[in-house]
């Protein structure tokens, strides 16, 4: 253990780095339960979400914590899995929907959604990531931009999570999943929102709380479908 601490960066700062690193192993951990259920295509399609989300973790954890001279490299890798799990998010959300037309109907939203998005942030508005003397990470991005985060994890993230809880059959499991996804999604907006410090570190806080409540209850209730 004192070996790999030894491998950080002197500028570290262990509150950014201990948020991305135990919100990355949490989230492949939850991810798990999902992402190998056989019968259930929403519940997979939600742990691929997840698999990714954590996967963006794990990059985010390796910039905030070794400050890698090509951090724009390593940013970008973490955005695009990021995006590649709101994609899965939107998916399983609309494998719960049976009429035909209603699914096309959101695609098409989904994938003018997404082909403006990567216009703005990949085209339009590119980021500069990058951290502040107190060693807190920010993606510097447009703040049209940051609207447009908001907006796809808003309408994919959380209904996906909604739709998850309808088929969960444990009334306990569906209550955590539905409220400790919101408080993720809530937490996800102030992350990429907020400026302020302090605001950062009870955000951060609140979200591994919820991360952690929501694998606690899934290593202790089984995931089953109705």
């Amino acid at each position: 253990m004192k070996y790999l601490i030894s491998l950080l960066s002197d500028k570290v700062n262990p509150w950014v780095f201990g948020f991305f690193a135990i919100g990355a192993l949490l989230l492949l951990l939850i991810s798990s339960y999902y992402l190998w259920h056989k019968k259930n295509k929403t519940f997979r399609l939600f742990g691929v979400g997840l698999v990714l989300t954590g996967l963006a973790f794990t990059c985010w954890s390796y910039v905030t914590g070794f400050h890698p001279e090509n951090i724009g490299l390593y940013t970008n890798i973490g955005v695009l899995l990021f995006l590649g799990a709101l994609i899965s998010f939107f998916l399983s959300y609309t494998s719960t929907i049976k009429r035909k037309k209603a699914r096309i109907a959101y695609w098409a939203v989904g994938t003018v959604a997404l082909v403006a998005f990567i216009t703005l942030r990949f085209v339009l508005h590119k980021s500069n990531p990058g951290f502040s003397e107190d060693g807190f990470f920010s993606f510097n991005i447009d703040q049209l931009v940051v609207y447009a985060y908001v907006v796809l994890i808003a309408f994919s993230m959380v209904p996906a999570a909604y739709g998850v809880a309808a088929i969960t059959k444990s009334a306990l499991l569906a209550g955590v999943t539905r409220f400790g996804f919101s408080l993720i999604t809530i937490g996800t907006a102030i992350l990429i929102t907020s400026p302020d410090n302090y605001m950062q570190i009870i955000n951060g806080t609140g979200m591994v709380v919820g991360i952690v409540m929501i694998a606690a209850t899934h290593i202790f209730v089984p995931l089953e479908s109705k």
